[in-house]
């Protein structure tokens, strides 16, 4: 129509009436062709009026009508097929989740540990204590009172030292007692054997001097935290961060309270320790700890008994017991089912390896080279993303605890052979390796 009308107009009309007509009818085309091009917003290939495009269409009547496109379709199958698959692997990954929690919960034991841990830490807070009255039967003050270094020291030997490495059997307080208990030294809470001693150690901050223009108001050197230290000064420490801590000690300045030596001996040696100026200015850190083995748990326990020197002034204190099973396998009522849901879980993580990289081994063998890119950028969904997040984690998490188990019989091979071998725990640089460890 728009044809014949442009040749029958310049066969009557001068080539300015030709122009104005040509414009004329394509703009009137254009306004037409945009009234029956309006598109729904969801059915992309519906034809809508304007201003019905989130207008709510009968589906039945765009099938008759219009059909759905080959695309659309495909897409939708496809889409369908994908969610059945991933519905079908639900019931797994619920049973691989079962699984994991029993076999945590089978291997961490965690009433066990925690009773030997609360047992640590409330006899330390509750029965080392310092300021005793006249007649030494009644201390005032634990170690969260503790908040000058004289405090320090007065707690470390009449609390501490007194509690972890006693000299004579806990008897009644009416009844006078007199003779030492050598035995006593080398058990803490009557079941826990103590190893080695109390280790003392501290980390140190740099020494700073101030220029001569400031002297006047601070006559002592800057002693800055120090980069060294791991551990926050200006809040509270928690104790999963004093674990995980990466503190830097000066090992010059380790000292070890030994249970072999004598209760004099230990005494002179902290007396000493105060005196020298052992905690000082440039102290950002101080840590005392102590290892104990419980035969009944077959446990080993490394308490750390910490105080954060802030350059406010303030102490922070905290007591952190943590421990480790030397054998994650013992021979008791236990030992069946964690070797069954340890070799379920195992099979489990195996099972999704092999699904998955036959699903990957058919992707490159379908497609060509040119093709691998655009394939694995459909075969990255959120399902296969999280079945390798699945597979990676379980496997580093069987090889680590296999790695870890084998560390703790090792260490608990060394420990029987460091016992048998001597008369007490005096090597102090084996059982500081074996601390550490």
């Amino acid at each position: 129509w728009l044809k014949y009308e442009l040749v029958s107009t310049a066969a009557s009309c001068p080539w300015a009436a030709l122009q104005g007509a040509l414009v004329g009818r394509i703009s009137m085309s254009e306004d037409e062709t945009d009234l029956q091009t309006s598109k729904h917003r969801i059915l992309k290939w519906v034809p809508v009026v304007p201003g019905q495009e989130d207008d709510d269409v009968d589906l039945d009547k765009v099938a008759q009508e219009n059909g759905v496109p080959r695309n659309v379709f495909l897409a939708y199958i496809v889409s369908e097929i994908s969610e059945e698959e991933s519905f079908k692997t639900l019931p797994f990954a619920v049973l691989l989740v079962v699984i994991f929690a029993l076999a945590f919960s089978f291997h961490d034991q965690a009433q066990k540990i925690l009773d030997v841990q609360d047992a640590v830490r409330f006899d330390i807070e509750e029965n080392a204590n310092f300021a005793f009255n006249n007649i030494g039967t009644y201390g005032a003050k634990n170690i969260y009172d503790v908040n000058q270094r004289g405090d320090f020291f007065s707690w470390t030997r009449m609390g501490l030292m007194t509690l972890v490495l006693q000299t004579a059997p806990n008897i009644a307080e009416w009844r006078e007692n007199n003779e030492t208990w050598d035995a006593a030294k080398e058990y803490f809470l009557n079941y826990n054997r103590v190893i080695g001693g109390i280790r003392m150690r501290q980390a140190r901050g740099p020494k700073e001097m101030l220029p001569p223009s400031e002297a006047w108001l601070y006559d002592k050197p800057l002693t800055p935290i120090g980069a060294n230290l791991g551990l926050n000064q200006h809040l509270r420490p928690e104790n999963y961060q004093v674990v995980n801590a990466d503190t830097v000690f000066d090992e010059s300045k380790t000292v070890w309270l030994l249970q072999n030596e004598s209760q004099a001996h230990n005494d002179a040696l902290l007396v000493e320790m105060e005196d020298s100026g052992w905690f000082d200015d440039q102290t950002s850190q101080v840590e005392l700890s102590f290892t104990t083995y419980n035969p009944h748990f077959d446990t080993l326990t490394v308490t750390r008994v910490v105080v954060l020197q802030s350059r406010s002034g303030h102490f922070w204190r905290s007591v952190v017991p943590q421990s480790l099973f030397l054998d994650h396998f013992p021979d008791d009522d236990l030992l069946l089912p964690k070797l069954i849901v340890d070799c379920i879980f195992c099979l489990q993580v195996l099972f999704l390896l092999i699904l998955e990289g036959r699903e990957l081994a058919f992707i490159c063998v379908r497609y060509p080279a040119s093709g691998i890119l655009q394939a694995m950028g459909k075969y990255a969904s959120w399902w296969n993303v999280i079945d390798w997040i699945a597979i990676l984690y379980g496997s580093g998490v069987a090889i680590l605890f296999v790695y870890l188990d084998t560390q703790a019989k090792d260490l608990g091979g060394d420990l029987r052979e460091m016992r048998l071998s001597a008369s007490s725990w005096i090597d102090v640089v084996e059982v500081d390796s074996l601390v550490e460890r």
